[in-house]
C-alpha cells in the first residue's frame, strides 16, 4: 500500500509523459501482488462452503472499479487542460489507507502457519475466523491435525515446494496447466472487445457523450453479473458456469460479427452496444468470478502462492498481446475491423471451449485433500464431479491416526494401495500421517 500512495504520487505531479509512463509501470508492482496475494488468502482463510465465493469476489474489484472509472472518465470530460488527467489519478488516494488498515488487522492464513510449524497460531486462526463457539477445542485440534495430513501428502509430491515442482511430471504438472489455461481462458474468451468499448463504438459512429454513457452501463453490468455468480455458485459446479459462460459470450459475438457486415445505423449501433453490454454481464457472473474460485483450489496448498503467481505472470503477457491485437483490429488507423473484429473472438472463444471441456475439472465442494487424490489418481476432468471420495483423515482428525483415503469410482471397484506408489491405473490412495 505504501508503494501505491508513491506512484500515485510520481501519476499525479508527472511533468512530462515519459515520468508519467514510469508511473504506471511503477503502480504495476503493487497491483500484481494484489492480484495473486487476494486469490490465495481467499481460497485459504475460508472453509470450502465459503470458499469459492470469497475468491469470486475478487471479481467485484474488476467490476466495481471499472464502474468507478468510468463514471470519472465521464466526469472528467468537462475538465480542462491537465486537471483533466490528474483529478482522476489523485482520486487513487481515497484507498490505501483503509485497505491498509483492513490488511493490518486481517488473520494470517491457517494454512500457511500449518506450512510453517505454528500449529498453536494455526488454531488460534481457525478458531477466530469462525464464529463464537463454533469449533470445541478437540475439533479446532481436530482440523489442525487434519490440514498437517493435506500437508503431509503434498510434501510427497512437492518436497520443497519450489518453482520447478510446478512443472514436474505428474498430478502437478496436470495441475499447473489447467491453472495456467483457466488464466489464459480470461483473456482470450473475447470478453476483451469490451475493454474498448469506448472508442469501439466512436469508430462504429457512435457520439463521444453516447459512447461513455455506454460503458457505464457495460460496467454497472459487471457488478450485477457478480452478484448473480453468487448465486448461481450455490446451485451449480464451477466447471458448468465456466461451460455456459464461453458459449452465452459466443452466442453474443457472432452477431456483433454480423452487423459488422451490415450497413451502419443507428439501430445496429445501439445493438451492437447492448450485445456488448450483454458480453460483460455474462463474463462477470461466469468466467470472471469462477476463474478465481478455481485458480484458488486447483494448486497443492504447499505450491498455491507460487502457482498463482505464475499463472497471473502468464495472464498478464496474454493480456498484453491480445491488447495489442483488439487495439489495431479496432483501430482507424489501424486495421479497421470495427464490428467484424467479433469474428477473431468467436474464433479464439471456440478454441477456449474446446480446452475447458476436455481440461477443466469440477473442484466446487471438495477439500484440499480430496482434491490431491482425485489428481494422484488422475480421475479424467468430466469425471470429477461424480468420483466419489471418502477422507477418513477429516473424519477422525486425530493426528497419528492411520489416514485412509479411497477414491471410488461409481462404476469401478475400489483398489487400496499406497499413496506414494499410486501407479497409471489405480483408483485408490492409502496414506499414513506421521
Amino acid at each position: 500500500m505504501v508503494a501505491m500512495t508513491a506512484s500515485i504520487f510520481l501519476a499525479v505531479f508527472s511533468i512530462n509523459l515519459d515520468m508519467l509512463i514510469g508511473a504506471e509501470l511503477a503502480m504495476g508492482i503493487p497491483w500484481g501482488m494484489f492480484q495473486t496475494l487476494a486469490t490465495a488468502y481467499a481460497a485459504e482463510i475460508c472453509p470450502i462452503k465459503l470458499r469459492g465465493y470469497l475468491a469470486a469476489f475478487a471479481s467485484v474489484g474488476w467490476g466495481g472499479g471499472g464502474f468507478i472509472a468510468s463514471g470519472v472518465l465521464k466526469g472528467a470530460l468537462h475538465l480542462n487542460g491537465n486537471l483533466a488527467w490528474k483529478v482522476p489519478s489523485a482520486l487513487q488516494w481515497i484507498w490505501p489507507v483503509p485497505l491498509a488498515l483492513g490488511c493490518f488487522f486481517a488473520p494470517e492464513s491457517a494454512w500457511w502457519l500449518v506450512r510453517k510449524g505454528r500449529f498453536e497460531e494455526a488454531k488460534a486462526t481457525l478458531v477466530r475466523t469462525a464464529r463464537q463457539g463454533f469449533y470445541a477445542e478437540n475439533e479446532a485440534e481436530g482440523y489442525i491435525a487434519y490440514m498437517r495430513h493435506t500437508d503431509a501428502m503434498e510434501k510427497l509430491e512437492a518436497k520443497n515446494g519450489s518453482w520447478i515442482e510446478l512443472f514436474k511430471k505428474g498430478p502437478t504438472l496436470r495441475r499447473t496447466e489447467i491453472m495456467i489455461g483457466t488464466w489464459i481462458v480470461q483473456v482470450a474468451n473475447g470478453n476483451m472487445i469490451t475493454g474498448l468499448t469506448v472508442e469501439f463504438l466512436k469508430q462504429a459512429g457512435m457520439s463521444t457523450k453516447e459512447a461513455f454513457n455506454m460503458n457505464i452501463i457495460l460496467h454497472a453490468m459487471g457488478i450485477v453479473g457478480v452478484g448473480l455468480s453468487w448465486i448461481f455458485l450455490g446451485y451449480f459446479g464451477r466447471r458448468s458456469i465456466y461451460l455456459s459462460g464461453l458459449i452465452s459470450e459466443a452466442a453474443c459475438l457472432l452477431p456483433i460479427d454480423i452487423l459488422g457486415f451490415v450497413e451502419k445505423s443507428d439501430a445496429s449501433l445501439k445493438a451492437t452496444g447492448g450485445l456488448m453490454i450483454m458480453i460483460n454481464l455474462i463474463f462477470h457472473f461466469s468466467l470472471g468470478p469462477v476463474c478465481y474460485s478455481i485458480v484458488g483450489e486447483l494448486p497443492p496448498s504447499r505450491l498455491r502462492s507460487r502457482a498463482i503467481v505464475m499463472g497471473r505472470f502468464i495472464y498478464v503477457v496474454c493480456a498484453i498481446i491480445f491488447q495489442q491485437i483488439s487495439t489495431r483490429m479496432v483501430a482507424a488507423d489501424g486495421w479497421n475491423l470495427k464490428a467484424k473484429s467479433g469474428l477473431f473472438w468467436v474464433g479464439c472463444n471456440a478454441f477456449c471451449l474446446l480446452w475447458a471441456f476436455f481440461r477443466l475439472p469440477e473442484t466446487g465442494g471438495r477439500s484440499f485433500t480430496e482434491l490431491d487424490i482425485l489428481f494422484a489418481n488422475k480421475v479424467p476432468a468430466r469425471k470429477f464431479k461424480n468420483t466419489v471420495v471418502r477422507d477418513e483423515a477429516a473424519e477422525y482428525g486425530v493426528q497419528g491416526k492411520e489416514a485412509v483415503d479411497v477414491v471410488q469410482d461409481e462404476k469401478e471397484a475400489v483398489e487400496d494401495v499406497h499413496v506414494e506408489h499410486a501407479r497409471n491405473n489405480q483408483r485408490a490412495a492409502t496414506h499414513t500421517l506421521t
